[in-house]
Order: structure tokens, then C-alpha cells, then sequence
């Protein structure tokens, strides 16, 4: 009776979300996945590592579970402007093991300023998105008698061949910066992900719907405290039948610790869960200028639940390597030279003082 409820809400899974997305608690510091145009977006020489894993734990069905992996970096030479080449990787496991969904992509980006203070980027991403199931944990027709009830034997449709599906897949982005070296910086972004709806399935072929997603942040700094700073994130998705809104807001304190608090709103209204609201909270440690440490916890507060309440734990990291930045081949000298007082040091483009901190901007 297990195995015969675990397919049974399987197949109502995959009818409720329609191929929806997975999404992180943290999500501006997955900042590839969360925008292809982010590609190099660390500075020229730089090699930027972000890595996050995070667990939901649902009452009907079992964990899910989310893990990414972005790579990106940016040469030191420039031609029209900042060139980024990137590779992104996630892996995502819904319920109890039995459906796995791999997708390994190159992300390509560039990066153009308009002037001293602004700048606009875009960036787009080929992959591959591959499908698997443990089909022991389903039970067939074929596998069942009216009086005997479950039969242990296989079943015909293990011997199908239909142990992975691949399908390719296309994202784009766009984003705009604005930099005001005095008081805040602000970006506004758009990502058009499975850009032409690939078709995906193992016993029926599905489409994988197009998601829209518009992203919004603004980083403002303290004029009491010249190490304190308050940064807003904004993502708004909308992916067929499914919307989802979050707002996060951390504040740094130093250049080691920051701490803040998010609020997400998914709304799958056609399907009858409807306005969960999940509030949650986010946690930060810089150890040093190149590695950071992230967590986040969140569940769901009110709305209509699917027996019970959800809740999600998360953890990242991200490593920023500035061993090398357009000449300055020792990282003593990076970290002697003054970025703050010159806005093109050794011919590279201009830099922003972030006083020490690998912010997410």
C-alpha cells in the first residue's frame, strides 16, 4: 500500500506544479542560477564559487531536496566589455527518492558600462536537464490482483528503456546597475528560463513550462556607521499557474556578520493551495575577504496546507578567488592597494569599495 501511495501522489505532484521551478530561501547569493547575466560579475581576474543545498520537509510526501553549483569567471581583458563565462549545475529530489531531475548548463555573459555609475548586462545559458526515477518505488496495474492484492513480480513498464529522459534547455537574462559610490547602489533585473519549453517525461512527454522572473535589490550604507549596510532583495516569478513573490533584507554589520529576514508568498491558486505565507530567517559569516558561510530557516505560517506545515533548511557557501586581479599577481598586494581612491586601478574597470564584504549586489 506504500509503494501504490507513493505513485498515486506522484502523479498528483506532477499535475499540481506543472513543472514548477524549485527556489532558494537565500536566493541572491545563487546569483548565476537566480540571473544568467551575473557571469563574471565578480570583476575581471576573478574566479567566484557559490554552492547551497537546501531540504523542505513536506508531512504527506517526504523531503525534497535542492543543491546548486556555480562556477564563473571574468578575464582581465576587455574588448567592448567585461566578458564572463560561467557553468551552473543543480540537483533536485522530490519526496522519497523516486524522481531526479539533473541540469548542467554553460553560462555565457557580458557586461557594458554606460558610463562611471551605471552598467547593463545580459547573459544566456544552454544546458541539458536530465530525468530519472527508481521505478521499485511504483506500483503498476499490471502488479495488482483483485483478491491477492499487490503481486510481487515486475512489472512491464520497468522494461520500457525509460530509465532517463534528456531534454536541452535555453535561459536568458538582462540586468542594470546602478552605482552611487556615496550611499546605495541599486539593480534591476529579468531572467526567461526553459526559454522555448522542452518537452519532458517518461511515460508521457511534458512540456516544461517557460518561467518569468523580475528581480529587484537596492544596498544602501549607514551614514552613522561607515560599516554598516542594509541590503533589499525583491524576485518575483511567475511560471504558468504558479507565482511566487519573496523579499528579503539583511544588514551587515562589520564586514563579518550579517543577519536579516525574508517573507515569500507562493500562490498555486487554480489547484487550491493558495497564499502560504513563509517567513523566514537568514544568517551570514565572512571569515575572510574571499569566503562567506550562509544559512537560512523558513516555514509556512498561514494559508491553505497540504496536511500540515512545511518548513526548509538551508546552507551555502561562497568563495570569491582574488589571488590575481588584472596584474596584481600576490594576494599581499591586493590586499595593500587602495581600491577606494582610484576608480581604475591597473587599467581594469571601475571598482566599488565594498569595505572587505562578498556582497550578493
Amino acid at each position: 500500500m506504500k509503494k501504490l501511495l507513493v505513485t498515486c501522489l506522484f502523479l498528483f505532484y506532477v499535475n499540481l506544479v506543472k513543472g514548477q521551478d524549485p527556489t532558494n530561501t537565500s536566493f541572491q547569493y545563487g546569483r548565476l542560477e537566480y540571473n544568467p547575466s551575473y557571469g563574471g560579475g565578480d570583476g575581471p581576474g576573478k574566479i567566484g564559487i557559490r554552492s547551497s543545498s537546501r531540504t523542505s520537509f513536506y508531512p504527506v510526501r517526504g523531503p525534497f531536496s535542492y543543491s546548486t553549483f556555480s562556477m564563473d569567471y571574468s578575464p582581465c581583458k576587455e574588448s567592448l566589455g567585461r566578458i564572463g563565462l560561467g557553468l551552473l549545475a543543480t540537483n533536485e529530489t522530490q519526496g522519497d527518492g523516486f524522481l531526479k531531475i539533473n541540469k548542467v548548463a554553460f553560462n555565457f555573459g557580458i557586461g557594458i558600462p554606460i558610463n562611471k555609475h551605471s552598467a547593463i548586462s545580459a547573459g544566456f545559458r544552454p544546458g541539458l536537464v536530465f530525468q530519472n526515477v527508481d521505478w521499485n518505488e511504483f506500483i503498476f496495474s499490471d502488479q495488482l490482483d483483485p483478491i491477492r492484492g499487490i503481486m510481487q513480480q515486475p512489472s512491464s513498464n520497468q522494461n520500457a528503456n525509460l530509465d532517463l529522459s534528456t531534454v536541452t534547455n535555453w535561459d536568458f537574462g538582462l540586468r542594470y546597475n546602478l552605482y552611487n559610490s556615496k550611499a546605495a547602489y541599486f539593480m534591476a533585473g529579468i531572467g526567461v528560463f526553459n526559454a522555448f519549453e522542452p518537452q519532458i517525461g517518461l511515460l508521457n512527454r511534458a512540456t516544461l513550462p517557460r518561467r518569468f522572473s523580475l528581480q529587484l535589490s537596492l544596498l544602501h550604507k549607514s551614514k552613522l556607521k561607515d560599516n554598516i549596510s542594509y541590503h533589499f532583495y525583491f524576485r518575483g516569478d511567475l511560471q504558468n499557474n504558479f507565482k511566487y513573490g519573496a523579499l528579503n533584507f539583511e544588514t551587515y554589520f562589520g564586514s563579518k556578520i550579517s543577519a536579516g529576514a525574508g517573507l515569500k508568498l507562493p500562490l498555486i491558486n487554480p489547484y487550491g493551495v493558495k497564499n502560504n505565507l513563509y517567513p523566514s530567517l537568514l544568517f551570514g559569516y565572512q571569515a575572510n575577504p574571499v569566503f562567506k558561510i550562509y544559512a537560512a530557516v523558513e516555514t509556512n505560517v498561514m494559508g491553505v496546507n497540504i496536511a500540515g506545515k512545511t518548513s526548509s533548511f538551508e546552507v551555502g557557501i561562497v568563495l570569491i578567488n582574488n589571488k590575481k586581479v588584472c596584474g596584481l599577481n600576490d594576494m599581499k598586494d591586493l590586499y595593500k592597494y587602495d581600491f577606494r581612491d582610484k576608480s581604475q586601478p591597473l587599467n581594469c574597470p571601475r571598482f566599488r569599495n565594498t569595505d572587505g564584504k562578498i556582497e550578493t549586489f
